[in-house]
């Protein structure tokens, strides 16, 4: 199994990601407030953060091994370099599932003390041993839905939307499950 490391350097490094928005930011799309400040955490390439912006929100995109490209505000480096940051939606796709508990328990932290609304999609442990992944193989830490749901409760988030199913993040043939969840931090917006 390759590092995350060396793995994400190369797959940027060949500009072989999708730059259409996923599916993801289609759906969240729909729930975010118009103009709103959005922190794209794990940007990648920055596909949905150029769809954000598009729709005339400010971005920041935020990714350790990568530049995103676009007409939004980046960063590359360490995501909690920005502790201060104050923005109205933590968006998160394909993030938490790449990094250790101990990253995704910052993440949690910094989206409650400094955003309104949170936006995860991440990979289940539903997914079955032996299942074949599109990008081959590097560090998962594959995320248990109603385990994640719990922490996000206990921690004061408002769950408006949750969902676990095959479907939402189909690529190429490539089908997992995946978590989506869309919370809320006191006080609860809409």
């Amino acid at each position: 199994m390759q590092s995350s490391n060396n793995h994400w350097e190369e797959f940027y490094k060949e500009d072989s990601a999708p730059n259409n928005p996923s599916p993801f930011a289609g759906w969240a799309g729909d729930r975010i407030n118009p103009t709103s400040r959005i922190i794209d955490i794990g940007a990648g390439n920055g596909r949905d953060s150029k769809y954000f912006s598009t729709m005339g929100h400010q971005v920041l995109a935020v990714d350790k091994y990568s530049e995103p490209k676009g007409k939004f505000f980046h960063h590359k480096g360490e995501i909690f370099d920005m502790s201060d940051i104050k923005c109205d939606v933590v968006y998160s796709r394909f993030f938490i599932h790449a990094v250790s508990e101990l990253v995704e328990e910052d993440l949690l932290s910094y989206a409650l003390r400094n955003s309104h609304h949170l936006f995860i999609e991440a990979r289940s442990d539903k997914n079955e041993e032996g299942f074949e992944y599109q990008y081959g193989e590097h560090y998962r830490r594959l995320i248990n839905f109603e385990k994640l749901l719990e922490e996000m409760w206990l921690r004061g988030f408002h769950i408006r939307e949750a969902h676990e199913s095959r479907g939402m993040a189909k690529y190429k043939d490539e089908d997992p499950v995946v978590i989506r969840i869309w919370a809320t931090s006191p006080p609860y917006k809409k």
